[in-house]
Order: structure tokens, then C-alpha cells, then sequence
């Protein structure tokens, strides 16, 4: 997705200030990412002091999320899919061997841990919840 200068300036201005996520590579270049999930993107921009005007919202509106490199002058990595910016957050992780965060995984899969600590000991008895038991 091509977005304006200015666009693109909102986005790794609020990247910058307000990640969903950031990693820090071996070699010190840093990466964070922006999520559109709840439609924060506008707001954050906003909350900056910038009013988009009308040609820029609607450029934004398609924006379902953005990955940039701290400290350079790249255009951001503009995603109107969630899924593809979010393989390619993975990617990155990959490529540069930086293991993603327990949070990333949560966000990201919407679970954390391991199957085993999702799923208990089966042998281990289940106790009910003393407040879910109906008095008669």
C-alpha cells in the first residue's frame, strides 16, 4: 500500500511514540509495530496534534496495521491485512533470530504458554468453584 509523506510521517511518528510492540535486533537496529485492531490508528495520530484532512482519513481507514525501523528515513511497511503484517512481524523476528515476547504471542494468537499449561495435568482432579455451586 503507497501512502502520502505525510501519511506515512503520522504513522512512524505514532510507531515511534506509541508501539504495540518493539524489538531491538544484535546489532541495534530496532523495529516496532502498530496495530489496528480497534481502530486506534486515527485516535493516536490525533492525540499527536494532527488533524488529517478528509483524503488522509480515508487513506487511513484501509491501514490495518504498520512496521517501521526506529531511527531511519524508510517508508513504513504500510498492511491493509492484519494477518500479513503480523507474518511479517514474525518474519522480521525470524530473520534477525530475536525470539517474539509472551505478549506478542498473546496478541498475536490469542493465547500464551505452552499446550501443557493450557490444558493442566488430566490426572490432577477438578475442584469446582465454591462461588458456582446453586444453593436451593
Amino acid at each position: 500500500m503507497r501512502l502520502s509523506n505525510i501519511v506515512s510521517r503520522y504513522l512512524r511518528e505514532i510507531a515511534t511514540a506509541w508501539p504495540e510492540f518493539q524489538f531491538a535486533t544484535h546489532d541495534g537496529r530496532v523495529f516496532a509495530c502498530i496495530d489496528d485492531s480497534i481502530n486506534s490508528i486515527l485516535f493516536r495520530i490525533q492525540a499527536r496534534g494532527h488533524v488529517p484532512a478528509l483524503w488522509e482519513r480515508v487513506a487511513l481507514r484501509k491501514v490495518r496495521g504498520a512496521i517501521i525501523e526506529v531511527d531511519t528515513y524508510d517508508p513504513p511497511m504500510v498492511f491493509e491485512d492484519r494477518l500479513e503484517m503480523l507474518q511479517a512481524w514474525m518474519q522480521l523476528h525470524d530473520m534477525f533470530q530475536v525470539e517474539l515476547t509472551e505478549e506478542e504471542w498473546d496478541a498475536f494468537l490469542g493465547t500464551s504458554g505452552t499446550v501443557e499449561e493450557q490444558e493442566g495435568d488430566p490426572s490432577s482432579p477438578v475442584e469446582p468453584d465454591p462461588g458456582s455451586e446453586a444453593t436451593c
